[in-house]
């Protein structure tokens, strides 16, 4: 498969089990998900938590209404809580420097790798996805001379 006018492309999803997902960075032609090209999106860490944030390029709180977000395919909220509220099943979010974010902590699961994504759309193409290799300490790792 070929993409032509790759510089006319911002954004690219492989929809699975999980989506995948490819972000041409600082891109804001449309509401979206905002990354930088210093952002990762796939993440490999041998602690017991990871802090993930999704910022979205837009300053309009209503442009998230639709927002759903999930780990390992289980959705942990939906749509945007009122600031100061604590509905867990709502989504939070903060205005931050002329952009939103959501931002979470997870804790390492029982299987090795983590996805963590959130839709903007109820539609569910804008999507942003974090892959998370929960790297264990108890790793034994062979190399052979």
């Amino acid at each position: 498969m070929y993409l032509l006018n790759v510089e006319n492309i911002s954004y690219v999803m492989l929809k699975d089990t999980c989506p995948i997902t490819l972000h041409k960075p600082k891109d804001k032609t449309v509401p979206s998900f905002y990354v930088t090209a210093t952002d990762h999106l796939d993440i490999c860490t041998e602690f017991t938590d990871v802090i993930l944030t999704w910022y979205v390029n837009t300053k309009e709180e209503e442009d998230l209404k639709d927002i759903s977000c999930y780990q390992n395919k289980e959705q942990f909220c939906s749509g945007t809580r009122a600031p100061g509220t604590a509905d867990k099943s709502k989504c939070a979010i903060r205005k931050v420097g002329g952009m939103i974010m959501a931002k979470y902590r997870f804790k390492k699961p029982p299987d090795r790798f983590g996805f963590y994504y959130c839709y903007l759309d109820k539609e569910m193409i804008k999507a942003q996805t974090f892959i998370v290799d929960w790297i264990s300490e108890f790793t034994v790792y062979i190399v052979q001379y």
